[in-house]
């Protein structure tokens, strides 16, 4: 099942958890393939029962799957409980605001999302790139160009990167820049995964993070950051064809692109 994980195939993993579960084995890593194949079909209600009955992976990520679930069937007041049980535990704060940023602004609530990425609690969000860059387009769609603009200033400095420096550009421009970080709750799962791996893991276990980023990549194929991770990681693990193959998936047109 991990090597099915590792290697990106949701619905094989999930095939082999449900097969371990019918002769009587259930375990950490039967739960995230089979919870991770569900979220790959949409099927966004069966994950919430599935949790239900006693599907543990780590708490704090099955609370991020519950709540992105609850956002695909709709119920965002349900999911906002969920958000903000994970903004009350002490040093994961910035990850519930974070999350609930992005799922807000893909409803259209781009002066909550705002709202919440400006909160305090949320100054670790705006040390990393995507919560960098989900805080431009947010105050791009508030028509908030030059604030846009003294973030990217403040937080990166005058050496950029081609994505960074173009995002200046457009906010600098005033040309109104799309919310992209998370369109729906399947990618909004996919960003959860990648939070995850960026979270966890260590010198002693790459395995883990490379599980969670696999996983966001075959939600969202066109996550750059999470196929750039799985790159890193599997060449940390001396899986040097395999990095190939993952850096060569990020299509030639994006800045992080390795010519």
């Amino acid at each position: 099942i991990a090597a099915e994980l590792a290697m990106g195939d949701l619905k094989a993993a999930g095939d082999h958890a449900r097969a371990m579960e019918k002769a009587g084995h259930q375990s950490q890593i039967t739960n995230l393939a089979d919870l991770a194949d569900l979220a790959a079909k949409g099927d966004f209600q069966e994950i919430l029962i599935q949790q239900d009955k006693g599907r543990p992976i780590f708490p704090m990520l099955d609370l991020l799957i519950a709540a992105w679930a609850e956002v695909g069937i709709g119920k965002m007041s349900e999911a906002s409980v969920a958000f903000d049980k994970i903004i009350a535990q002490p040093g994961v704060a910035p990850m519930g605001l974070y999350h609930k940023a992005l799922a807000l602004a893909q409803t259209g609530d781009f002066e909550g999302a705002e709202a919440l990425l400006s909160d305090p609690r949320a100054a670790a969000v705006s040390g990393l790139r995507r919560g960098i860059v989900a805080q431009v387009e947010i105050l791009s769609q508030l028509e908030r160009g030059p604030e846009a603009v003294a973030l990217i200033d403040k937080r990166f400095g005058t050496i950029l990167d081609p994505g960074i420096e173009d995002l200046r550009r457009r906010a600098g421009a005033g040309e109104p820049i799309p919310f992209d970080l998370a369109h729906d709750a399947r990618e909004g799962l996919a960003e959860a995964f990648f939070t995850w791996a960026t979270a966890t893991g260590s010198e002693d276990d790459l395995l883990s993070p490379l599980l969670s980023a696999r996983i966001a990549t075959a939600l969202r194929p066109d996550h750059v950051e999470a196929q750039l991770l799985v790159a890193r990681l599997l060449d940390e693990m001396n899986q040097h064809d395999l990095a190939i193959a993952a850096f060569a998936a990020v299509p030639t047109s994006d800045p992080a692109a390795i010519s």
